[in-house]
This record gives C-alpha cells, structure tokens and sequence, in this order.
C-alpha cells in the first residue's frame, strides 16, 4: 500500500486556508503538451529560446509567474497563450495567438505587460480556471486535480487547461481563476458547476475554499476572507487601499499585525496573529513533516 498523500494529512489535520494563494501579480500562461517534468520550464516540448526567454522575461518583471496548460486531446498545431494581470482595480487578461512555440521570443511580452490600461488588444471576456495536473512535482495534484478537471470542463470546455505546479499541493485539488487571480483549495468535482457560475455572475465560489488572492500579501489574502465571513460579500472585486501595521515592530517576521483595507467600498481593518499549529503535516509527498501556520483573528 502506497502512503497517504500530502493532502489527506493537511486535511485531516484541519490545516487552514486561509492565506495560502501562490504570490504572483502577473501571470503568462503557455500551451506546453506532453508530460511535464518536475520543472515545467524544462518541458521537452518548449524550445530552448522560448525557455530563455521567458526565465529572462521573468527576472525583469517582478511578480510574474509562468505556467504551462494543456488540455488532453487537443491539437497544439497553434498553441494558446495567455496573459494576465491580477493586480489594480481592473484585473485582465489577453489571449494572445502563437503559430507555434518557436514565435514566442519574438512576442514583446514585457511591453503587453506595462502598456496602459485599454492601449492593448480587448481583454479576454470569460474567465480562465486552471487545474493544477502536475503528478511529477507531486501526485495528489495528479489524483485529486485531474477528476476536478474534467468535471470543470465538462461545464465550461474552452475555460478550463491543466496547469504545471500552482503551489500548495497539501491543498490539492488546486484551482485558480483568472484575471482576478483567485486561488482555490481542497476543491470536488461536485463544486465545479458551482464554480463556474459563480465567476461568470461576478462572485466568489466559496470563502471556505478560498486560499486568498495572489496579487495581496498573505496577511491581507487572509483578512479579505475573515472580513468577508463577518461582514457578508462575495465580489470577485478585491479590496483597496491595503495597510498591513506590524503590531511587533522589530521582528523580522510579524506574528501579530492589523490590517486595513476598503472592502467593496467600506473601509474595515481586524488584527490577525500568525502562529504555528500544534499538528506537523508534510508541505509536500515525501518531505519531511513540520508545523503548519494559520492565521487568527484577535478581539477588537
């Protein structure tokens, strides 16, 4: 008998999600097929200039994350990508169109990224919701991913891909929903109706399976979601003007801050602790385990 994976010890020890989402403000999604190994920018199917250039690419926009799609059966005789920026008032993304993988050097992706609003092509209508399907980097991804992948794209077959490592496979199933940059955990296949038609009515899935949003720093990723659980609002629209103030200064890493932001044009603000659990759990199938974190609302 194979060991229990990671996620079914994160889940039985009630690891929370709050503050989880993998950090990325922009987001450059490529068509890749095949098997992807451990790391996907290492696909054999990505031609070495495409892979030059999207590390170089990646090290002069801070906050950008790369990740490969693929959806089974599909032909990639003319690759699909994508472009997104989570970040700001108005989240976008943009399909751009390759005729193969070897153009992509020569797409100035970096100027898509930094034009002003409304200067580049019209945005992509309909969201996108990535799976992470990546069985090598660890293989609950793969055995609780791909059954929420297909029930997704069963519901909405031109909105859903398979995607490398989303981060956080104690969460599996992994979901993130794109331009806002949402980052789901512990998704079913039973939710993926549901999911769905939440996005496309402008709301939030659930504030149970909510990891927080990529785009904010994981003390305000954890404060949206208790704010929301307290006050009601489920708006795919995140929060503005955030301040987080470190209530222990001098420490390297806070445990204890207040976080203030406006929610849905409220102004709010709740302290949180961070603190380690009295449970370890391994971050991923077969590391070693350690304690796991959680955030936790303080009175008044």
């Amino acid at each position: 008998m194979s060991p229990r994976g990671c996620a079914a010890i994160a889940g039985e020890a009630q690891e929370p999600l709050e503050g989880t989402a993998p950090p990325a403000r922009r987001w450059l999604l490529l068509e890749v097929p095949g098997a992807w190994p451990r790391d996907a920018l290492e696909a054999q199917a990505l031609p070495e200039r495409a892979r030059a250039s999207l590390r170089a690419l990646g090290a002069q926009l801070p906050g950008l994350r790369v990740q490969l799609l693929r959806r089974p059966g599909r032909s990639t005789a003319s690759p699909r990508c994508f472009v997104a920026d989570s970040g700001g008032d108005s989240p976008w993304l943009l399909e751009l169109q390759l005729g193969s993988l070897e153009q992509l050097p020569s797409i100035d992706l970096r100027a898509i990224f930094e034009a002003p609003e409304g200067a580049g092509p019209p945005p992509r209508q309909r969201p996108l919701h990535l799976v992470c399907a990546h069985g090598r980097r660890d293989r609950c991804c793969a055995e609780r991913g791909i059954p929420v992948f297909a029930a997704l794209q069963a519901h909405a077959p031109d909105d859903v891909w398979e995607s490398s490592h989303l981060g956080g496979h104690r969460f599996a199933a992994c979901v993130l929903s794109l331009p806002h940059g949402l980052s789901y955990g512990r998704v079913l296949p039973a939710q993926a109706e549901a999911l769905i038609d939440a996005h496309l009515g402008g709301e939030l899935l659930s504030l149970v399976h909510l990891r927080g949003r990529s785009s904010l720093d994981p003390w305000a990723q954890a404060a949206e979601i208790f704010l929301r659980r307290e006050h009601g609002g489920r708006s795919l629209a995140g929060p503005r003007h955030v301040e987080i103030e470190a209530l222990d200064p001098g420490e390297a890493a806070p445990s204890i801050a207040r976080v203030r932001l406006e929610l849905d044009g409220i102004e709010r603000s709740i302290t949180l602790r961070r603190e380690s659990m009295p449970v370890t759990r391994p971050p991923s199938c077969g590391q070693a385990p350690s304690p796991a974190q959680r955030f936790i609302p303080q009175p008044g």
